[in-house]
This record gives structure tokens, sequence and C-alpha cells, in this order.
């Protein structure tokens, strides 16, 4: 019963955006929503660099066709006037994005400063701790529980051996009588 819920769901959103339409729209929303002041600054910079490009182009074209650029030093003048102001243009433009950068590098280190610099540091009191903590146990019960081992195992080997020697050492019933009786035959 869920599966069919899920699925009218699906169908119901997908009639309700025909050929995508709304989809697109909440797009181009988020895109312009998750800019910063940056990006709006750069965006009327190089609105205000079209229009003043167009501008210039048109004005290059109704001279051309008003004829008052027939001889070629008004057109190398035309020209040389457009690369200067294109030059000009670039240069506002780099020094733009130049403030952009330095903002931009500004943000960086306040994030290093005091974003980075807390998790760094609750990292190294971890690692602190955790070190306390081993040479705690370390000294407190792993080396106890080590030595109190190796005394148990040196234990049972001592016992062990000692029942090796007493075995050994006890005699025999028919072994004692064979050697009693030998021994009183060879005196």
């Amino acid at each position: 019963m869920p599966e069919n819920n899920t699925t009218a769901t699906a169908d119901e959103t997908n009639n309700s955006t025909p050929n995508g339409a709304d989809s697109v729209s909440e797009e181009s929303k988020g895109f312009f929503k998750n800019r910063g002041w940056q990006f709006y600054v750069i965006l009327g910079i190089g609105g205000i660099i079209a229009i003043l490009l167009l501008v210039l182009i048109v004005a290059i074209a109704i001279g051309w066709i008003a004829g008052k650029t027939s001889d070629t030093a008004s057109v190398v003048a035309i020209v040389r006037d457009l690369f200067i102001i294109l030059l000009t243009l670039e240069g506002i433009l780099i020094g733009v994005a130049l403030i952009v950068l330095i903002v931009q590098l500004a943000k960086l280190v306040n994030i290093l400063q005091n974003e980075i610099q807390p998790i760094v540091d609750s990292a190294q009191e971890a690692v602190s701790t955790v070190k306390g903590t081993a040479e705690f146990m370390s000294k407190n019960v792993t080396t106890p529980a080590i030595k109190a081992s190796s005394y148990l195992a040196g234990a049972r080997a001592f016992i062990r051996e000692m029942r090796a020697i007493s075995r050994l050492t006890k005699p025999t019933s028919s072994k004692a009588a064979s050697r009693s009786e030998s021994d009183q035959a060879s005196n």
C-alpha cells in the first residue's frame, strides 16, 4: 500500500510540471539565490562593459555609414581608441577581480583562524587524552597483568618440574624389590 502512495505522488508531480518548466525555473532561482555579492558585482561590471562595447560598435558603424571615416588615418584612430577603451575596461575588470580576490583571501584567513584552528586544537586535545589513557592503561593494567601472568607461568613450570622430579625419585615396588635383592646378593 505505501508503494502505491509513493508512485501516485511521483505521478502527480510529473503531471503538474509540463515539460519540466517549473523545475527549470526553480533551478534558475537556486542559481541566483546561492550567489554572493561578488557574483552580482562581476555580473554588473560585465554588463556595463558589454553595453559600452555595444555603444562603441554602434558609433563606429554610424561613423562608417556617414562617410566620416573615409581616410585611413580616421579608421586607425578609431581602432586605436577602441583598443584604449578595451584596455581601460580590462584594467577595471582586473582591479575588481583583485578586490574580490583580496576579500576572498581575507575570508579564508578568517576561516582558518576562527574555525579550523579550534578544530585542530580539539584534535590535539583528543590525541593527548588518548595518549594519557594509553599510558595509564599500560602502567596500571597491562604491565601488572603481564607480570602476574609471567609469575603464574613460572609457578606452573616450577610445579610441573617438581612433579617430574618426584616421579623420578619415587621407587616403584617391583623395581625397588629387584634392587634390594640385587644389593643383598652382591654383599
